[in-house]
């Protein structure tokens, strides 16, 4: 099998081009995966679907391969929408589904979209530290194996009340912006925000920003820059104004370290969980 690559793991989903970073060997580690995580929140069936994308077929195929292959039942119910995947695993006991779908982005692209009993399968790290406007500075460590506990997938939000209806196509874009750490003697870097997805939230709209995957060690050398201002500046196609009233926040880092370790512990407990139950129905299989 192919090794998975972590950038397709990203806010709320996984996303990757098929079949150079996605394909069906890929899928079916995933799959695994998230069949050791139903074991764990005691699902045995969950509702699969694909959208209308060409690699869909086949990679649905060994999603569900996999998936019973682990001992998870499966309701293939074929094409469908999101929405639709979502009304039938709601309607299920389990309340779970896994929709292989690349959403909006082009057609060279495919990916998963999953509900675990409501529950999530990634661990949240999130710093604590002051913020002037928007949302708290965030890590996401992909529940996989013990290796991918060392590193997370830092990202942003900014909650904006501009309303532009052009919003949504921001998605995938890149917007420019510039990182000052310090109080005294600020350092500034330029930086790039990938622009994940946006969310209508009370009278505006939450934009999800993805700031790159780093290493934990890494991430770890942020509580010296004591304090973190990320600020979104206008680009050839972007002009920020047209989409962000206040298009700054800041974060105090002093808190960064236990969030990392605290997301981390919880990232490896599961994952020896998750190992004890794939033994144990290693077992189970052997016995009969």
């Amino acid at each position: 099998m192919s090794e998975l690559i972590k950038s397709i793991f990203r806010e709320y989903d996984i996303r990757g081009i098929f079949p150079d970073e996605l394909n069906e060997d890929s899928i079916a580690k995933i799959a695994k995966a998230i069949a050791q995580k139903c074991h764990q929140e005691s699902v045995a069936e969950v509702v699969i679907a694909r959208d209308g994308r060409l690699s869909g077929p086949s990679l649905l195929e060994s999603l569900q391969e996999s998936l019973n292959m682990h001992g998870i039942n499966t309701i293939n119910i074929g094409l469908a929408t999101s929405p639709l995947l979502y009304f039938a695993a709601k309607k299920q006991a389990s309340k779970s589904g896994i929709m292989i779908t690349g959403s909006h982005n082009p057609k060279n692209y495919n990916g998963i979209k999953l509900v675990i009993d409501d529950k999530p399968v990634d661990v949240i790290a999130s710093v604590n530290g002051k913020i002037t406007h928007g949302d708290r500075l965030r890590i996401k460590i992909p529940i996989v194996d013990d290796s991918w506990c060392d590193s997370g997938q830092l990202f942003t939000t900014f909650y904006t009340t501009i309303n532009n209806p052009s919003i949504e196509e921001l998605k995938g874009k890149t917007i420019l912006g510039t990182a000052r750490y310090k109080k005294v003697n600020p350092i500034t870097e330029k930086i790039n925000f990938r622009v994940a997805i946006s969310i209508k939230s009370m009278l505006g709209d939450l934009v999800f920003l993805d700031m790159g995957t780093y290493d934990i060690d890494f991430l770890k050398r942020l509580k010296k820059m004591e304090q973190l201002t990320i600020e979104l500046q206008d680009g050839v196609e972007i002009k920020v104004s047209d989409y962000f009233d206040i298009p700054k926040n800041t974060f105090v880092m002093d808190g960064v370290n236990n969030a990392l370790d605290r997301a981390r512990a919880e990232c490896l407990k599961i994952v020896k969980e998750n190992d004890i139950v794939k033994l144990g129905l290693k077992k189970i299989n052997n016995e009969n």
